[in-house]
């Protein structure tokens, strides 16, 4: 199945929201492919229960989202933030597909965009925006320098000795 479209962004975290926001206010067609079940899975899965902000709440702004709470000065906590993450893409009705990993992006053949190709379909966009963030996965390093073959490097995460987040829950 392959779909049209102007715009995919790759990656529903905050970066992808904001993008989305833009586009959303400029009537530009575009979709968020996010491969978590969830908005927010990174503050969800990835920190452990009692976390908060490390800023203030009148810092976490997201564009026509600022804080506009009781404390701006305090800390917002980790559920606090999921929550603000849903109602923003309620709010703005964001066009977020959750459970859709992107397996690889291409240039299309014709030189009029790129083949962005998920477990569930294909699609055919003439922009694409990559707003993934770290990610310690399999990345595909293309050949700059001559006709060398292009090989798959696994980034290993900095050995700090710090416990990862998914294990200090």
């Amino acid at each position: 199945m392959n779909q049209r479209i102007e715009t995919v962004i790759v990656g529903g975290g905050q970066a992808g929201l904001a993008t989305s926001y833009y586009l959303t206010a400029l009537g530009r067609e575009h979709v968020i492919l996010e491969r978590a079940p969830h908005t927010g899975s990174a503050w969800r899965d990835d920190r452990w229960d009692s976390f908060t902000l490390l800023t203030p709440n009148w810092s976490f702004r997201l564009p026509g989202a600022e804080y506009r709470g009781q404390d701006p000065d305090g800390f917002l906590t980790r559920q606090e933030v999921i929550a603000h993450l849903e109602q923003y893409v309620k709010e703005y009705h964001l066009p977020v597909h959750h459970r859709a990993t992107v397996r690889s992006v291409e240039p299309a053949g014709n030189g009029t965009g790129y083949v962005v190709r998920t477990d569930g379909g294909t699609w055919l966009a003439r922009h694409v925006v990559i707003a993934t963030g770290f990610s310690i996965i399999a990345v595909l390093v293309p050949a700059l320098l001559g006709p060398t073959k292009a090989n798959k490097q696994k980034l290993e995460p900095y050995e700090s000795g710090i416990i990862p987040f998914h294990d200090a829950r």
